[in-house]
């Protein structure tokens, strides 16, 4: 089943930009946003991530599974992202964990 693109273009809507902004805002490539509605599966989760944070809302939104919302208004990045980290399964908040970790390890090394 196809993505359901259309919960991001209606937040990028309600924050007045476009789905090539919000691209080049969360680096992800230009019309990998779009090619979503087309693709099997979903999309990877951490690009579900930067996008909840950009929006201001929730994985859960995103993938239609909840009511898209704000979730706190003028809210830090991080009060954000531990209100999207708690929303999460707790597999899904396992494989986040881990891939910080990863992350960290590799920012230590360089």
């Amino acid at each position: 089943m196809p993505f359901p693109v259309e919960n991001i273009r209606k937040r990028c809507a309600d924050k007045g930009i476009t789905l090539a902004e919000l691209e080049r805002r969360t680096g992800i490539g230009n019309g990998v946003i779009r090619r979503w509605e087309f693709a099997k599966g979903s999309p990877p989760f951490d690009r579900l991530v930067r996008i909840a944070l950009e929006l201001e809302t929730t994985v859960d939104a995103l993938q239609g599974t909840e009511k898209p919302a704000p979730l706190i208004e003028g809210g830090s990045k991080w009060s954000i992202l531990l209100s999207i980290f708690n929303q999460l399964s707790p597999s899904d908040q396992d494989q986040l964990l881990s891939l910080a970790e990863r992350f960290a390890k590799d920012s230590e090394r360089k």
